[in-house]
């Protein structure tokens, strides 16, 4: 903060001195500043990227409109198209882009001519050829973006047609490709665009609906010289400049390949022009590889895919039934390339270098809920089907096991969901994918192996050269790509990329110094030592260049170097050019000379306002890294400048604090296993209620929230326990396990006695027992947790139910009224708790029919609605009435879209769980 102070400082002495020289006594017109926003994933018309820098059709657009105005845009991200409407209605924005036959923004704003319009498309399996007529879908289901403004055209137009509304694109070319969906609807810039980045081959733009989306800005009505300014700005784009921005983005089928950059050597590119299409082979395994007919798409499509886009190859798919097939299409010699996860398969084929990793995990039923040591499992009946990729290790590494083999992973699965085996072992994303798919409620992963799935491409030993160019298009793949393909099919999240805005900021001011120095150069000969001096006051590296070789350079460049002069540079080094001493070892996210057919200098002016460069420079055996920022120079005949700011302590910080944040990451998502192990089986609240239905949600990836169930010593007794620790996140977990264990040590007394079950004396052993195992005994005690929680005893046979609480209530329905039982005002466990309180027990005669209900506070106090208020007692209790005679799960999901729609935007509270049980 101190360094940018300083150089506003600068900025503005120099400048009153520079306009005081030249006696120019009339300033620049004041900025406008305008909030303005968009769809945040609407590629290739509009998005913001990982690193929150705004890209796109409109954002180059936009840019135009400021280089031509003193309009300044003030780029508010939102979380969807939905939040940036919801910003735009609610008159928290003054721009936004969209359809212009989108009503409802109509109604506060006015739009501008539109300046791109866009067919609107059909995409469908390849297979399916050109679609003729509409007429031909009337039966099909089709994706359409819910939100989008040419959506109503295409239900007037179109009443007859079955359409379904999704999220976003990707959604719904991924229901496409899977056969969820048959169709889907969109612009051709959209669909083009999206159908390379996620490698769905097996798609195609096969007709036309014979609409346009118009694309414009929408500008308040309330602001008619806003209006008037951008429409002039816009009307004045000529015809070349606009058809430069469209080619960049419309043409370009993904964003990263203008910075993929794969430097091949003659053999290499020669190689290419001789075999310009590689066939390859694949057995179906979604959703690595999804096979419908004869085209793929899936997780290894899409790399190949890049692979494509970066070096021109093209790829023909030969479908394989099984791996087993495509190893022997592939050892025939009829396909050039497959897949394998086998180290050891280099004798078939050149391996590459693995391009995508996933765990080998545990999954199972109630019976095992937490495999925290393969060996739990190693004597267990582990179904498996019969082409699993991993069966001899996993045979060799459980020796005694019960192996029970299916023809596929869901039978596999299913073995293990009805508890004809223990466990199932696999790859994470097959699970994952084959849960969802066919929701196994009862099954968990519950643990991993420590072998992985490392995919890589076996390719012909025939063509080392094939070999090599995959391997370095691979190491061109950055993380956040491959985190992308992964979120298309696996849903993995990826973590934000390290924010540079500050550092560019203040190289910005530096360029922003040097350029006004340079452009007054020739009128203020008499300042070039005075601006000398301040440039070497700096602690950055600064140069001048003619785009050649370095004219002129600061002390602080000099000094970095060890020599006094630019000519002693050039002989010492052998260099006419700074990027000559770049580490040309570490490419990936780093400077070089040249970045494809640009020189390094010219590449950071082209994207300087969009990205953040780093270049590694190696000086007596220490690497040290700069983020560079670099700016041509008005007034000049092709000088450039650039600035080297030194962060190797922020980039080495970084790295710590990335592996910290996923050493981290692993191990809450670890424990979230552990936590899910705790909760009851499902088929146990079964045996003892007619029906119900639980709904448990950890704000954080773990909570505080727990509820443990039990059946007692007959059929007919049985023991349910809400239980709401201090917290949420990994402190509340923390508490839930010590919960488990005092309850677990409770029932096992009960199941060895005949005493009659209290709830209030269990309230008070946990009150002492937390106290006691916590050191809570004095006001003094370091810690203080507990929790709120309400245990609910039934006897079925006698139809009695014994109910005691801390500060949860019991709803229950009789008839027509909802009713309560309140608890204790007394919490379980804190400092404050008294140690000998006597809880109270009330005592309720139920009925066939009658439905009781349980929740934490999550629930209750989620804020939401137009003013940001709880959700509320009243409101739950109104909608307990209009909703407890309908069945159990159809009243779980009136609840969650009941507060889902009422939180709406907000952010959720706590954790939340509810249970509701009918006698």
């Amino acid at each position: 903060m101190f360094l940018i102070v300083r150089w506003i400082f600068l900025v503005c002495c120099l400048i009153s001195t520079l306009l005081n020289a030249s006696e120019v006594s009339t300033g620049p017109d004041p900025k406008l500043h305008v909030r303005f926003t968009g769809d945040p994933n609407w590629l290739p018309f509009e998005a913001f990227d990982p690193s929150g820098q705004y890209i796109g059709i409109v954002a180059d657009h936009l840019a135009l409109i400021e280089n031509q105005t003193n309009i300044v845009f003030e780029k508010v991200k939102p979380k969807s198209w939905q939040h940036a409407l919801d910003l735009a209605l609610g008159g928290a924005v003054d721009i936004i882009s969209g359809d212009i036959d989108d009503a409802t923004l109509r109604q506060h704003f006015d739009p501008v001519k539109p300046y791109f319009t866009n067919d609107i498309v059909i995409v469908m399996h390849q297979r399916i050829g050109h679609v003729q007529s509409l007429d031909t879908l009337a039966q099909k289901s089709i994706a359409i973006v819910q939100g989008y403004g040419y959506t109503h055209k295409l239900y007037q137009q179109f009443p007859h047609l079955h359409f379904v509304e999704v999220n976003t694109v990707q959604e719904g070319l991924k229901g496409v490709a899977s056969g969820k969906y048959d169709a889907m609807f969109g612009t051709l810039a959209m669909m083009s665009y999206q159908l390379v980045q996620m490698g769905l081959s097996d798609l195609a733009i096969v007709g036309d609906t014979g609409f346009a989306m118009e694309l414009t800005l929408f500008v308040r009505k309330s602001s008619p010289e806003l209006f008037e300014a951008v429409s002039g700005a816009l009307a004045s784009i000529d015809a070349k400049t606009q058809n430069a921005i469209l080619s960049q983005w419309y043409h370009v089928p993904q964003m990263f390949d203008q910075q993929r950059h794969i430097k091949l050597n003659s053999a290499e590119r020669a190689w290419i022009a001789q075999h310009p299409k590689i066939t390859y082979t694949l057995g179906p395994w979604s959703p690595l590889s999804i096979i419908q007919q004869q085209s793929v798409g899936g997780i290894i499509s899409a790399y190949l895919h890049i692979i494509a886009n970066a070096t021109g190859l093209q790829f023909d798919f030969i479908p394989a039934k099984t791996d087993m097939e495509a190893y022997s299409i592939f050892s025939r010699g009829e396909a050039q390339i497959t897949t394998t996860l086998d180290t050891q398969a280099d004798s078939l084929g050149l391996l590459s270098d693995p391009f995508s990793t996933f765990a080998m995990v545990i999954v199972t039923n109630e019976n095992i809920p937490y495999v925290d040591n393969p060996e739990r499992i190693a004597r267990k009946r582990i179904a498996i089907e019969r082409m699993h990729r991993r069966l001899a290790y996993l045979k060799s590494a459980f020796p005694d096991a019960d192996f029970l083999e299916t023809e596929t992973i869901s039978e596999a699965l299913k073995k293990v969901a009805y508890q004809e085996a223990d466990a199932y072992i696999g790859h994470l994303a097959a699970v994952l994918e084959q849960i969802d798919k066919n929701e196994y409620g009862d099954l968990k992963i519950a643990g991993r192996m420590e072998a992985l799935y490392e995919h890589r491409f076996m390719i012909s030993a025939q063509y080392p050269e094939l070999h090599s160019i995959i391997n370095k298009v691979l190491a061109s793949i950055d993380e956040h790509e491959r985190e992308a393909i992964n979120d298309d099919w696996v849903h993995v999240s990826v973590e934000e990329a390290f924010d540079y805005t500050l550092l560019w900021k203040i190289g910005a001011f530096i360029l922003l110094l040097f350029a006004i120095f340079a452009y007054y150069n020739r009128k203020l000969n008499h300042q070039r030592a005075f601006i000398q001096t301040v440039l070497d006051a700096q602690e950055q590296l600064i140069i001048t260049s003619n785009g050649v070789r370095i004219i002129n350079a600061n002390k602080a460049f000099f000094k970095f170097y060890q020599i006094r002069t630019v000519a002693e540079f050039m002989n010492t080094y052998g260099a006419t050019c700074i990027c000559d001493t770049f580490d040309q070892s570490i490419q990936d996210g780093f400077l070089q000379a040249w970045m494809g057919e640009m020189s390094w200098l010219d590449y950071v002016i082209a994207q300087n306002t969009e990205r953040h460069f780093k270049a590694r420079i190696v000086r007596d055996g220490k690497a040290h890294i700069f983020s560079v920022t670099a700016a041509a120079l008005p007034g000049t005949k092709g000088y450039k400048s650039a600035v080297f700011t030194e962060i190797t302590q922020i980039e080495e910080a970084r790295k710590e604090l990335e592996e910290a944040h996923r050493a981290t990451k692993d191990s809450i998502e670890y424990a979230s296993l552990i936590q899910h192990a705790l909760i009851p089986d499902a088929t146990l609240m079964q045996a003892h209620y007619a029906d119900h239905f639980v709904i448990w949600k950890p704000r954080d990836t773990v909570g505080g929230d727990i509820y443990l169930f039990e059946a007692l010593r007959n059929e007919h007794e049985s023991l349910l326990m809400v239980i709401d620790c201090t917290g949420h996140g990994v402190p509340g977990a923390f508490v839930t396990m010590l919960v488990k264990a005092i309850e677990r040590q409770m029932t096992s007394r009960l199941l060895h006695s005949d005493e009659a079950v209290s709830p209030a004396i269990l309230l008070q052993i946990f009150n002492k027992s937390m106290k006691h195992l916590l050191k809570q005994e004095s006001r003094d005690s370091i810690s203080d947790a507990g929790f709120d929680g309400a245990i609910l005893y039934y006897h079925k046979g006698e139809g009695l139910i014994r109910f005691a609480s801390a500060q949860l209530p019991l709803f229950y329905v009789a008839g027509e009224r909802v009713m309560m039982l309140k608890g204790d005002r007394h919490s379980i466990g804190y400092k404050r708790s008294d140690p000998d309180y006597a809880f109270a027990e009330q005592t309720l005669h139920v009925t066939p029919g009658m439905a009781l209900y349980i929740t934490t506070d999550g629930f209750l106090d989620q804020t939401g609605g137009d003013q940001g208020f709880s959700f509320g007692k009243s409101r739950f209790i109104n909608l307990m009435e209009e909703i407890s005679s309908l069945p159990m799960s159809l009243q779980r999901d009136r609840y969650l879209e009941a507060l889902e729609t009422y939180q709406g935007d907000y952010a959720t509270n706590d954790d939340i769980t509810l249970i509701g049980l009918r006698i």
